[in-house]
């Protein structure tokens, strides 16, 4: 049963994507409704820590830096959604996944000291590394553009922008860099901090990962709300600055607030509120490595659905090779998944 579970967080986050290209809007119409969506999802956790009187949710380290990952986690997903318009779903989730497997497996194994064990020392950041260096090549496969269609080759309807090349490695690059602060400053109290001593001035500490999890969630929306808010604003209010500046009245016709599609899209954020839950629930149940290796399934999802419900048509090399890159990210995200279970007692 708990095997089935942790397929939900790979099924979630891999129709994600696909929910939120179908539901259509821009980028910040899509923010906004992921946001409130996971927020309100992220309120009812909290309400229900608060019924738990076992748990103390008032810890000021888990909060802040729960707080400034979920800032991360938005500037991250903002790029993404703006990638998903430039470049597809199936070329965009792919390569946004495995960027993010490469800079937070660099940083957890410089910074946080993963991948090392007394009886292991060197390994296990061996086969870790020969994971990165698969998901590397998977990268440069997805990211290889055809040139030249084969002749007869149909083109799909929709009508992308033409993004100069140095802008397309920004989105990514910036993005990266923000889930890795969603990653990083997520982890950091549980890094510094023994579980049982989380804080000296908390009567009721967290007394497990999960536990954290849960307790760390609510204040993740909240930085994501932050975020999405601010980005909406300057969206709504940019065109009434610079040389070509308009009326605020004028302004308001394009307002995200008052579109639809930024509160249809709160089914996004029900979506994600969904798959980062039971993941916390699959980690404890199924173990961490497990766990983490079913839901590195999600990006088989969204790239085939971008090419089979989107219908996102490529040409014959390019399809192979961004095909072929899928296979290499998911088995070096696999391999970095079981490192634990193939070296027992490295650190994770």
């Amino acid at each position: 049963m708990w095997i089935l579970v942790g397929l939900v967080p790979a099924i979630a986050w891999g129709m994600q994507p696909i929910v939120i290209t179908k539901i259509g809007g821009r980028p910040v119409n899509q923010i906004i409704g992921t946001t409130l969506g996971t927020f309100w999802i992220g309120l009812i956790v909290m309400l229900t820590m608060l019924a738990n009187s076992d748990v103390n949710i008032y810890d000021p380290t888990i909060f802040w830096c729960s707080f400034a990952s979920g800032l991360g986690w938005c500037i991250g997903q903002i790029l993404q959604y703006t990638a998903f318009k430039i470049l597809g779903v199936a070329k965009a989730m792919p390569l946004s996944t495995g960027l993010q497997l490469i800079l937070i497996n660099i940083f957890s194994v410089s910074v946080y000291g993963d991948w090392r064990s007394g009886s292991t020392p060197y390994q296990g950041m061996l086969v870790g590394f020969v994971a990165i260096i698969l998901i590397i090549v998977g990268v440069f496969c997805i990211a290889y553009k055809q040139k030249t269609p084969e002749h007869g080759f149909i083109p799909e309807k929709v009508v992308r922008p033409k993004v100069k090349l140095w802008v397309i490695i920004l989105i990514f690059a910036v993005g990266t860099i923000g889930y890795l602060g969603y990653f990083a400053l997520g982890e950091l109290p549980s890094k510094l901090l023994d579980w049982h001593v989380i804080s000296g001035l908390n009567p009721n500490p967290v007394t497990s990962p999960t536990e954290y999890g849960f307790v760390q969630f609510f204040p993740q929306t909240l930085g994501m709300v932050t975020v999405s808010m601010m980005f909406a604003f300057y969206m709504w209010l940019k065109p009434c600055f610079g040389s070509k500046r308009i009326s605020l009245r004028e302004a308001n016709k394009n307002c995200p607030f008052i579109q639809s599609r930024s509160y249809f899209n709160m089914i996004d954020g029900l979506v994600f509120a969904s798959a980062a839950l039971t993941i916390l629930l699959s980690k404890a149940h199924n173990g961490t490595a497990t766990a983490t290796t079913l839901s590195q399934s999600n990006i088989i999802i969204a790239t085939l659905g971008g090419l089979f419900i989107l219908k996102e048509r490529k040409p014959k090399k390019e399809l192979a090779s961004t095909l072929s890159g899928l296979t290499l990210v998911v088995a070096g995200a696999v391999i970095v998944g079981l490192l634990a279970v193939m070296f027992p007692g490295l650190n994770t």
